[in-house]
């Protein structure tokens, strides 16, 4: 019997460790103003910029 509320008590730590991560993230990213997030998805932007298109046909004003 101890082994096995050794494990039952060990699973729920580890899903408690595991969810207490998880909350204390959303916390800090719902803490966030939306300039801070504007400038993260900005970064992201410059980061992964798609490159010119080249060759094809002109633009057409």
């Amino acid at each position: 019997m101890y082994d096995s509320w050794k494990k039952y008590v060990g699973d729920v730590s580890g899903r408690c460790d595991a969810l207490g991560g998880l909350l204390c993230q959303a916390g800090h990213d719902l803490a966030k103003t939306d300039e801070s997030v504007k400038q993260e998805l900005d970064a992201l932007a410059v980061r992964y910029a798609d490159t010119e298109a080249v060759g094809g046909q002109a633009k057409v004003k």
